[in-house]
């Protein structure tokens, strides 16, 4: 397994599909999804020059964050769900939270969040595909929770993520991720902090490129099958 080697092919088609649709690569990011992946891994991709990583798992994220402390370059993003239990290591330690969809959960973090560190961006997760086995919030519970957010000093919101039923053609993926851009592009007109689209995984990449994505996150396509 080469990851220097897959981060570059991964940014080869980030830059296919921007070009595709007129967008600047330079406004997409490439996140590595690192959970269960070692330290010796997470090194190899930060030498091929990516210093943002996503983890799903608190304690497991915390462990690496330690490990890596020296190293002031690196972003690091949760993108797991979060019990009630762990929002300290989250608030404290990471520097984005992609799976918001709770009052609850936020005002942990809130509190939680020292007032001496910068405020912790948040995006909330929305249930585009309305699974039940799935995390996120409903559309209709969407504009209430947002409102609850924007209010609380030591958040950031900064737009939404999703994770959409598995689907290997190309136009029903784009179906999916146009709907998420329009319900982003509402926010993004009444919120000046709204500008992050966290959309798109090593299959459905070019879909949600197409659609406005800002944040890719890959993890098969760099750190090969777990």
């Amino acid at each position: 397994m080469n990851i220097e080697k897959n981060i570059i092919n991964i940014k080869k088609k980030i830059s296919i599909a921007a070009y595709e649709s007129n967008r600047n690569p330079q406004e997409i990011t490439l996140l590595a999804v690192s959970k269960y992946k070692s330290c010796e891994n997470i090194s190899d991709a930060i030498k091929a020059g990516q210093y943002q990583f996503a983890e799903n798992y608190a304690i497991e994220g915390f462990k690496k964050i330690q490990y890596f402390s020296y190293n002031d370059k690196i972003i690091w993003h949760f993108i797991g769900s979060l019990q009630t239990n762990k929002t300290k290591i989250i608030a404290q330690y990471f520097d984005w939270f992609h799976a918001l969809d709770n009052e609850k959960i936020a005002k942990r973090l809130n509190s939680q969040r020292s007032h001496y560190k910068s405020k912790l961006n948040v995006l909330i997760q929305i249930n585009i595909s309305n699974e039940n086995s799935k995390s996120g919030v409903k559309l209709n519970n969407l504009n209430d929770l947002v409102e609850k957010i924007i209010n609380m000093p030591n958040l950031l919101f900064r737009g939404f993520m999703v994770i959409p039923a598995f689907e290997s053609d190309y136009n029903k993926q784009y179906d999916t991720f146009y709907k998420v851009k329009c319900i982003f592009n509402i926010f993004k007109n009444k919120y000046s902090t709204v500008d992050t689209l966290s959309m798109g995984m090593t299959n459905d990449i070019k879909a949600a490129i197409h659609c406005g994505s800002t944040i890719v996150r890959i993890g098969t396509g760099i750190f090969g099958v777990r």
